[in-house]
């Protein structure tokens, strides 16, 4: 989800919580979260990170989104 190396650093809070959110349940709101932006390219983002069905189900599951 976040490698250190290839961005240079450790997320903002909110930042890895959007991208935790988009992965598992992105039609939920953060808040107020949502309305800060982070100033990331587009080239970072979340949903082109592939994962499968059962990986989805087990983060959901995990962060208790249902």
């Amino acid at each position: 989800m976040w490698d250190r190396e290839a961005k240079k650093g450790i997320p903002e809070a909110n930042e890895l919580k959007r991208l935790v959110r988009d992965m598992i349940a992105p039609a939920k709101s953060l808040g107020h979260a949502d309305s800060q932006g982070t100033g990331d390219s587009d080239d970072d983002d979340p949903k082109d990170v592939d994962i499968d069905d059962d990986e989805a189900a087990e983060m959901r599951s995990f962060y208790g989104v249902l």
